[in-house]
Order: structure tokens, then C-alpha cells, then sequence
């Protein structure tokens, strides 16, 4: 009887052991989920997903591999390298125009370096021919800060349904969006999509969905991928309005004063000699520790 209980009791231990393996600790890093599935698309839709990641260790962590099972999905992480708590994500493309009908693929995520795990991910898609969108996605390419360009993107159907887009979905997405009907015939549609980049667009790279709702039951929504890069930074009304009256207040011989300089004349006391220095700002670097970083500015 001895010999059963500790036969049960090994069997229970090696039987946790091994679920505890099949489930790789870099997985616990992505507490959002580590599968999505986009749905029905268009064929030749460019997809895009983010996996939010999170250091939930007590010591730093990087992204020291990632690598995709299809040549239809790329990965990529602006951040690799994350300290206690932080969060990045992995950053998801899938070209639907490399396949048709469904498509599941893994996408391999290694954390390390000291010690090492990876991290399985899925995307999955179902690329329907009879939805096309031309061009394949909305791209602004790079553009100035406070420009407006616009793009326009066709969305045709052929097929047995009279398929009607009900609704233009671009809840969190900096464009000016419309969409029009362009014709309607027996098994034919086709509609324009017309995108405005918003002028108050904020700087760096941009990539965000937007949905066209539609009466398609196994299709409700069609995904549109929106890209664009805005290069620098345009100043609103309220900051070239503090600008203009700091510079009337310094006045056109009144430069930047060094940090430890004497007080500025008017506190009562005599004006100190001004010395003329570059501005600079300061700002606190991520990671432990006081670390400051000292920047010029244009100003």
C-alpha cells in the first residue's frame, strides 16, 4: 500500500511538472493573450496586430529573437529591453495577398538573455477573393507635422450577396475618413474610401485600423490598415503664442542663463552681468537610478 501512495503522489508530481513545461514562462509576460485572429479580409489586406508584453520578473528582461513561421507575417519590437514592470509590444504585419482561404501562423518571441524562454504567438486569418481592396492599404508615407495629405483606397465585392458597407468605423485612428458608393450592379460592388490625415497628427510612426461595418454576416467588419510617419513637431497657436511673448520678455540682447547663475534683475538686488549660453533642457532617462540627460534645444 506504501508503495501505491508514493507511486500516485511521483505520478502527480511528473504529471505537474510536465504541464508546468508545456507552457513556456515567456507566456506569462503577455497577460493580454497570445492568440488573434483577424477574420474574414479582403484579399491582399495588409493586417496589423499588437501583442502588449510586460516584465512581470524581478529583473531586466530583453527580446533577444523573434522569428515568424510564414513568410506572409513579419514581427518586429521598437523596445527590446525591459526592466521590472515595463511594458512594450510586439508589433504584428500579416500581407494577406500571400495566401487565400485560412491561414494560422506562429510567431516565436525569446526572452533572455540569463535565462531563456520563448514565447509562441498566433495570427490567423481567412483571405476571401471576393473582397479586394486596390491599393492594399491606406499609406501616407512620411509627411510634415501639421500637413493634411489625403489618399483614397477602392473596395470592390463580386459576388452572390448584395453587399452593402452600413458603417465607417475610425474610432481612434488621426484621419479624416469618407466613403462613397461608386457603383452597384448584379454581383458587383464598389465603394471609394477617402482618407485626410488630421493635422494635429502626432509625430512618429502611425499604424492604426480602421473598419468598414458591413450586412455580411460571416464579414461584419473589413479591416483597413492606415499608416503614415509625421516628421517633427508643429507648434499649436497656445505654444507660438508662448514663444513669442518669452521672447519679448528676454528682449533681442537677453540669452539663456546657465543653471547656478544668479537671480534674474528685479529681485532687489544688482543686475548681475549676463552671460549668453545655449539653452538646453533636461530630462530623467528611464531605468534605475538618477539618471539625467541633457538636451539642446532650438530655442
Amino acid at each position: 500500500m506504501r508503495f501505491i501512495r508514493l507511486s500516485v503522489g511521483a505520478m502527480l508530481i511528473l504529471t505537474a511538472a510536465t504541464a508546468s513545461a508545456q507552457q513556456p514562462w515567456a507566456e506569462k509576460m503577455f497577460k493580454d493573450g497570445v492568440v488573434h485572429d483577424f477574420g474574414s479580409v479582403p484579399r491582399g489586406g495588409q493586417l496589423f496586430h499588437r501583442f502588449k508584453i510586460t516584465n512581470i520578473y524581478a529583473e531586466q528582461m530583453q527580446i533577444t529573437e523573434l522569428r515568424s513561421g510564414c513568410g506572409c507575417v513579419s514581427a518586429s519590437a521598437a523596445k527590446r529591453v525591459l526592466e521590472p514592470r515595463e511594458e512594450a509590444f510586439v508589433e504584428v504585419n500579416m500581407d494577406s495577398r500571400l495566401f487565400t482561404g485560412l491561414k494560422s501562423v506562429k510567431v516565436f518571441v525569446s526572452v533572455g538573455p540569463r535565462f531563456v524562454s520563448t514565447a509562441e504567438l498566433r495570427v490567423s486569418a481567412n483571405s476571401r477573393a471576393d473582397i479586394v481592396c486596390n491599393p492594399t492599404h491606406i499609406g501616407f508615407g512620411t509627411v510634415a507635422a501639421g500637413s493634411r495629405p489625403t489618399q483614397t483606397i477602392d473596395i470592390e465585392y463580386a459576388g452572390v450577396l448584395d453587399w452593402k458597407v452600413t458603417e465607417l468605423v475610425s474610432k481612434d485612428v488621426p484621419v479624416e475618413a469618407t466613403l462613397k458608393e461608386l457603383y452597384r450592379r448584379p454581383g458587383q460592388v464598389g465603394y471609394r474610401l477617402e482618407a485626410k490625415l488630421d493635422a494635429d497628427a502626432p509625430p512618429g510612426t502611425i499604424k492604426r485600423e480602421l473598419f468598414l461595418k458591413t450586412n455580411d454576416p460571416t464579414t461584419p467588419l473589413v479591416p483597413v490598415l492606415v499608416e503614415a510617419t509625421v516628421a517633427g513637431h508643429a507648434p499649436g497657436a497656445a505654444e507660438r503664442a508662448q514663444r513669442q511673448r518669452r521672447a519679448r520678455r528676454r528682449g533681442p540682447d537677453q540669452g539663456c542663463f546657465r543653471a547656478g547663475d544668479s537671480a534674474l534683475h528685479g529681485s532687489g538686488g544688482r543686475r548681475p552681468r549676463q552671460r549668453h549660453y545655449p539653452c538646453f533642457g533636461v530630462r530623467q532617462r528611464a531605468g534605475p537610478g538618477p539618471h539625467l540627460e541633457v538636451q539642446g534645444a532650438a530655442e
